[in-house]
């Protein structure tokens, strides 16, 4: 069955000292880590441009980017390396142009005493080499990196723009058109360094007052002026790294201030505190696939510390369709993603095998069942049976070596975990972080049996509990519960130039507050069990907690995405869902309703009770109680996407704004509901 050790009873985190307040627990920190890691052992690393550092050491000939080459017809071919001495290069040519040029002069903010004064470059593109290389470059003369991305949309961007009082930006030229395209005019921004130059941009720039500079311009002009380590302030562990602006669900997007000290004690906790006790390691023989947004700290860290302990990365084509072809030409040894990903590959998996006959299907979920069964013991993840008839072909099609999944942004439901875990013969391991603390707060142990876990804190972190009695989670219930509050040298300390929501975001003592409800475990283990500002109240009182029913409703099959809303004024929730077209279509088929199209299928009052039905089903099996469970829905035919402006980039729900769009046909579904209720009194 593979090797498998047993975490069974392996203790996380501890209570350190006493409690300050009755409604606050203790502060806990990593059970092997008493005093919080901030650095190596040695307090060799002074930034991030260290860690990279680090990472040549292992070999400065090793591979460390790379991207899929492209014939003269656009077809796809294998991965072409750059080596670190190459990085390297290519760092110091940018570093030495951009001051050369004064495209990075430090910015100062007279009219805020309190706001740093940076040299800052922006950067706008989906991942690829020029933007590892821009982050690096930033690492190492000292520059604040600013990160964009197209779900911010124009209002935002605008605003971080004149924020930051930005004047340089790096972008593709996909990202320069439609800034450009968008923007009336520019109060700081004077200069595009473009990856692709296009004679469209060109005039588009021209036209905007705005500079235009080829990226392979600028590197040839830094080649030939270098700078002089004396020319720039050394990079400290308390320079700033980035500006990282989280789209957040309401209002102007919040800047966090993350260090390099953040990120340098987050990623040296994993090497120092994590690696040899919670067996999750990483090596220099690691390959990962780069798709996941960079502009997102969650993959930066993990890129981070990949490169750190000597690894590579592979930039996915910029294709997210094509996405599984770029995993099959690199070959990656860990796959990181997050949940909406996880389901579309757990509903492919079972959708396909339902095609095939009823003996297949039979000995399919009997594999399965078997495989879930021996994870769920401690017993494994391979199986010598069953592995070469199903599950190699599934392992394949992720280029057949991953040895480690990693799951991000939100847990994953149990029986999710432990499906995705046999298909690809490997663990999942759990984590939990939000941009403040550098993407990653909590993870678990590579042989973790308790699912529904986020694991423990990162031994550069303290976390302690606050009740939330209005909710009725108090710190004095078995197990304890509260708000998740978090604080340490990988915590930020505040948002740029805003002192009112670092003010509501910080407890008076400087812990920051999570805004997740969680629960303390026996062995010093975490769960994230609600969301403090989601929940609403149905007019006999009980309260709503759509995250929860979100996780269990997107287990159904026939749906792709749930958003579970309602109104204070009546006594049941509901819900706007986007149907899966696929399998709509056969459950059309055989229940000999016109499948033509999606549209026709979802006008159908008979699909539309099959869909209730199944939430039903669902929802019961899962213990929720009667108020709980949905009782009018409205089809969606668009899947929610951040460009859409329903969820956030982490597919977060942006719920006051999607109440608020939705609002007419919710109004709809609640007089569904009643005519129905009205209709069954009448029989």
């Amino acid at each position: 069955m593979g090797n498998y050790h047993s975490s069974l009873n392996y203790v996380y985190s501890q209570p350190i000292g006493k409690s300050t307040s009755e409604d606050l627990t203790a502060a806990y920190r990593d059970v092997h880590s008493p005093e919080l890691i901030t650095n190596l052992e040695d307090n060799s690393i002074n930034s991030c441009w260290d860690l990279f550092q680090r990472g040549k050491s292992f070999g400065e000939d090793r591979p460390c980017i790379g991207s899929r080459e492209k014939n003269e017809a656009g077809e796809l071919g294998g991965y072409v390396w750059k080596s670190f001495a190459d990085v390297e290069k290519l760092v110091d040519n940018l570093g030495s142009g951009l001051y050369h040029m004064n495209l990075v002069d430090k910015v100062e903010f007279d009219d805020e005493p309190a706001a740093p004064s940076l040299r800052m470059l922006g950067l706008y593109s989906k991942n690829r080499e020029e933007w590892f290389v821009c982050d690096q470059a930033c690492g190492k003369y000292n520059i604040a990196l600013i990160p964009l991305y197209d779900s911010l949309g124009k209002e935002s961007t605008e605003y971080i723009l004149d924020t930051c009082k930005l004047a340089t930006l790096c972008v593709s030229e996909e990202c320069a058109k439609k800034l450009l395209t968008e923007a009336e005019s520019f109060k700081y921004l004077k200069n595009l360094i473009v990856f692709d130059w296009s004679e469209d941009i060109a005039k588009l720039a021209e036209s905007k007052g705005v500079k235009l500079m080829r990226w392979s311009e600028l590197l040839t002009i830094g080649e030939s002026n270098p700078i002089a380590a004396s020319d720039y302030e050394p990079t400290n562990l308390q320079s700033v790294n980035t500006i990282c602006f989280t789209s957040g669900t309401t209002g102007n997007p919040k800047g966090a201030l993350l260090t390099h000290g953040n990120m340098v004690s987050c990623v040296c906790s994993v090497i120092v505190g994590v690696m040899p006790y919670r067996e999750v390691y990483v090596t220099k023989e690691e390959v990962i696939l780069s798709y996941l947004p960079l502009a997102h700290i969650y993959e930066r860290v993990v890129e981070l510390l990949t490169f750190s302990c000597g690894g590579r990365v592979g930039f996915y084509s910029g294709d997210i369709l094509k996405v599984v072809d770029d995993i099959k030409a690199l070959k990656p040894t860990v796959f990181v993603s997050v949940p909406r990903l996880f389901i579309r590959i757990n509903d492919r998996v079972l959708n396909n095998v339902s095609k095939k006959s009823s003996l297949i299907n039979f000995l399919f979920h009997r594999a399965l069942n078997a495989k879930v069964k021996s994870i769920s013991e401690g017993k494994g993840w391979t199986n010598s049976l069953w592995d070469p008839i199903f599950f190699k072909f599934i392992k394949e099609m992720f280029g057949g070596r991953v040895r480690m999944v990693i799951n991000g942004s939100a847990p994953l439901p149990p029986a999710l975990q432990h499906n995705i875990s046999a298909f690809l013969s490997a663990p999942v391991l759990e984590g939990y972080g939000m941009t403040e603390t550098m993407g990653a707060s909590f993870i678990g142990h590579m042989f973790e049996l308790e699912k529904g876990t986020i694991g423990g804190p990162m031994p550069s972190l303290e976390f302690r509990l606050q009740s939330i009695p209005d909710m009725g989670y108090l710190v004095t219930n078995d197990p304890p519960r509260g708000e998740l509050q978090m604080r340490g040298p990988s915590v930020i300390s505040g948002y740029f130039r805003n002192p009112k929501d670092t003010a509501e975001a910080f407890t008076s003592d400087g812990w920051l507050k999570s805004g997740d409800i969680a629960e303390v475990g026996s062995r010093g283990y975490v769960k994230i069990i609600d969301r403090k500002k989601s929940m609403f109240k149905l007019s006999q009182g009980e309260y709503i907690l759509p995250d929860k029913l979100e996780g269990i409703f997107c287990q159904v099959g026939i749906i792709d995405q749930i958003l579970v809303t309602g109104l204070t004024t009546e006594n049941c929730a509901v819900a706007i869902v986007v149907p899966n077209e696929e399998l709509a279509k056969k459950w059309a088929a055989s229940a000999d309703v016109e499948a033509d199209s999606l549209a026709k299928i979802a006008s159908s009052p008979k699909f539309k009770e099959h869909v209730l039905q199944e939430l039903e089903t669902c929802g019961r099996a899962s213990h929720l109680l009667g108020f709980e469970l949905i009782k009018g829905v409205h089809f969606h035919l668009t899947p929610f996407t951040p460009e859409g402006g329903i969820v956030t980039p982490t597919f977060k729900f942006k719920r006051a704004h999607a109440n608020k769009v939705f609002m007419n046909e919710i109004l709809a579904i609640y007089e569904e509901v009643k005519a129905k209720s009205r209709q069954g009194r009448a029989d």
